[in-house]
């Protein structure tokens, strides 16, 4: 549970090219980017925010505009808060609830009668809290991909799938593909052949194995078919790689 206080807010909009100022501020600050870009530098933490992404920055911490931005607009929202679970400073992209800005924006600006403080601070506590849980499932996420990246690894075979990996994890195949496309690049597809080829070629190195052997060991009932597939990714066949990166020089005395 944390303890938070609206402190005001406003929208910022500039045609023309524009760099943040160098400040430190008593207070919380989101910054909610509309359009452009907002470049932000606070001690060796360098951040680039477009459009629909959000920063938060600490209080009493110097940060300042790395470089020039142009036709920037960002909605900017200050805070007080107590026992914030959120690593500082905070980025995040494609924030989901972005028309809560607009809505703030406009309650900020009527009188304390009519819209009370309380709801402001319910505002900014809701759009902390999503932060927040945001946060955790995206560190959550990290162990859970992590874990698959390395099963994958160990138990890589031409047999298995995305289907596979995603059955035995108990997630959606394409959910799982998505996650590992956010956190490692690749989709979980171009993860699989990249092990699998990294085990093809260490056997064609680092044996004397047949290439049909080899085909059988990595799980391909055809040597015909593992042929095929290591020539699609490699354009070369398995034994001119072998021949081109498994002589060894060796100096007569």
């Amino acid at each position: 549970m944390f303890d938070l206080e609206f402190a005001g807010m406003g929208l910022f909009e500039l045609e023309g090219e524009w760099i943040h100022p160098r400040r430190i501020e008593k207070s919380y600050e989101i910054i909610y980017v509309v359009s452009g870009e907002v470049n932000i530098r606070e001690e060796d933490t360098y951040i680039t925010a477009h459009k629909k992404d959000i920063i938060i920055l600490p209080p009493n911490v110097a940060h300042w505009g790395f470089k020039k931005s142009s036709k920037t607009s960002f909605y900017w929202v200050h805070f007080m808060a107590e026992n914030l679970d959120l690593e500082m400073p905070f980025f995040t992209g494609n924030f989901s609830n972005a028309y809560i800005f607009k809505e703030l924006n406009h309650l900020s600006n009527m009188s304390r009668e009519i819209c009370p403080q309380y709801i402001l601070d319910t505002y900014v506590k809701y759009i902390v809290a999503q932060l927040i849980m945001s946060s955790r499932l995206n560190n959550n996420n990290q162990k859970v991909i992590d874990e698959i990246y390395e099963w994958v690894r160990v138990n890589v075979d031409a047999k298995l799938t995305v289907s596979k990996v995603a059955a035995h994890f108990g997630f959606n195949p394409e959910y799982i593909s998505k996650m590992a496309k956010k956190h490692y690049g690749k989709g979980l597809k171009n993860i699989i052949n990249i092990f699998l080829l990294d085990k093809a070629k260490d056997l064609l190195c680092n044996t004397n194995f047949y290439v049909t052997e080899i085909a059988n060991m990595i799980g391909f009932s055809d040597c015909a078919d593992f042929v095929n597939y290591f020539k699609y990714h490699e354009k070369m066949t398995p034994t001119n790689y072998r021949n081109l990166y498994s002589k060894t020089h060796m100096n007569r005395k």
